[in-house]
């Protein structure tokens, strides 16, 4: 082959390689509105088809790793619980607490709690349940549900 023709072959290589470049170079976007102008139905169809082809399989989105939650339960932040301290107590039906607080808050046991005792002077913290319901908490922990009366 003389030097011309190596020549040749080479610069046609070099304008197919520039070619192919540029036609891959194309953004999706350009090459589905190209494959959409088509007006012959089958030849967009198959122009399409050639895209979807092209295009590089998707991997699969990995799953995340489970945490590590053994022996932990998820909690939200918690609510904001009022503290107070215990005026009176007074049990009007024989059974459920009636209790008034320092602030001017009264509440009433929604069921009696048989270990609860509660007295004058006691510190005690209304905390938000859920669904609108409230817990009267002492500091040693125990609590009962309790509903506001005034």
């Amino acid at each position: 082959m003389s030097h011309n023709q190596t020549l040749s072959v080479a610069l046609f290589c070099l304008a197919v390689c520039f070619a192919w470049t540029d036609a891959h170079a194309d953004t999706l976007r350009e090459r589905v509105e190209a494959c959409a102008a088509n007006r012959d139905d089958a030849a967009r169809l198959h122009c399409f088809d050639e895209l979807a082809k092209s295009m590089p399989a998707e991997k699969p989105a990995a799953e995340p790793a489970p945490a590590n939650t053994q022996g932990l339960r998820h909690r939200s932040p918690p609510p904001v619980t009022e503290t107070a301290h215990i005026v009176s107590v007074s049990q009007p039906d024989g059974r459920k607490y009636r209790i008034v607080l320092d602030n001017d808050q009264v509440w009433q046991e929604s069921e009696h709690t048989r270990d609860l005792d509660l007295a004058a002077g006691q510190t005690v913290h209304i905390k938000p349940g859920v669904l609108g319901s409230f817990f009267l908490m002492l500091d040693s922990g125990l609590s009962t549900r309790v509903r506001r009366l005034q």
